[in-house]
């Protein structure tokens, strides 16, 4: 989908590149209409200020915008409200330009394009040095664990009966906003709904039973998540997962936090071992999580990804809000 100004811009030609690099035009949104639109060849499908509603109602990745013509204003809104739908936002370059300090040039077949928020792991080199590791520690985790694994589902069993699956797996939202659900072991009498679950877990919660306050406290029960790191729903680092109605309670609070989306949720991240896990009751809480997990993301580096997993294991900032 592209947004742009009719006036002062080839769109059909500039759709014409764009579909050379394998991208699917969704539509164009018009800085305004007219009544004479000598754009009949193109698929309009609004003006800038239905963005909001074209977001919601169609499944669209990349937002392309030519600033001619569009004020600072206006082009500082569309990138929020990109921000806030978890759309990435490509700026073709005409005066003005938007001012920004996340913006990286490309060329697209010889024209010059802005990119908003451009992260290490849209580079191949990088996706892929990524999910080869997460790859190989997930089953080294796996294997070398299998005996502890067997340990803890026999506890879970003789702790809470034999009619109990020793896993918990509620549903959480991964890359691209995509749904999966996420394997972990059992450490509540009372379970809460693995779909539409809304209950956060408390300090001395009475549902947590005596084996899960083992696990909760050791990050034990996390465990089995490297199963999801190996199926490619998770990495091993990276933003956690969060539920449905906790992802709708921080965009109430943080305008760009689906931008988190734009990588994979880890088994562990940059805000959890900076002591930002646990309650979200704050808007200071919601908000230096999520600013961790964009750092993470703008930053991301292999020997970063080390660095938080040794921080993981070893710091104690990891589990102060544990329980």
């Amino acid at each position: 989908m592209i947004g742009a100004d009719s006036r002062r811009f080839e769109l059909e030609d500039f759709g014409k590149r764009i579909k050379s690099k394998g991208y699917q035009i969704e539509g164009y949104l018009l800085d305004k209409l007219s009544e004479n639109n000598e754009n009949d060849r193109i698929h309009v499908l609004g003006e800038l200020k239905d963005l909001s509603e074209v977001l919601q109602t169609n499944s669209v990745d990349e937002i392309f915008i030519a600033t001619a013509a569009l004020r600072t204003k206006k082009i500082s809104s569309i990138i929020s409200n990109a921000d806030y739908h978890g759309v990435r936002v490509n700026i073709v370059p005409e005066t003005p330009m938007y001012p920004s300090k996340l913006l990286k040039t490309y060329d697209l077949e010889g024209l010059p394009i802005f990119q908003h928020r451009p992260t290490p792991l849209m580079y191949l080199q990088n996706a892929l040095l990524k999910r080869s590791f997460d790859i190989v520690f997930s089953l080294l985790v796996l294997v070398l664990l299998s005996p502890l694994f067997l340990i803890i589902g026999l506890m879970i069993v003789l702790d809470g009966g034999f009619n109990k699956s020793i896993f918990y797996k509620p549903y959480r939202k991964g890359e691209a906003d995509e749904s999966f659900r996420c394997f972990k072991f059992r450490t509540m009498s009372e379970c809460d709904n693995p779909k539409n679950g809304t209950r956060s877990t408390v300090k001395n919660d009475p549902r947590i039973t005596r084996v899960g306050k083992i696990l909760r406290k050791f990050d034990l029960d996390e465990l089995p998540q490297f199963i999801n790191v190996l199926k490619g729903d998770m990495s091993v680092v990276g933003p956690r997962p969060h539920r449905t109605n906790l992802q709708n309670d921080f965009r109430k609070v943080v305008n760009d936090y689906m931008v988190r989306h734009y990588v994979k949720p880890g088994v562990s991240g940059w805000a959890q071992v900076n002591g930002w896990r646990g309650p979200t009751q704050t808007v200071t809480q919601k908000r230096e999580r999520i600013k961790h997990d964009l750092w993470y993301i703008e930053n991301y580096s292999f020997w970063l990804d080390i660095k938080i997993i040794f921080l993981t294991v070893f710091s104690k900032k990891t589990r102060q809000n544990a329980f």
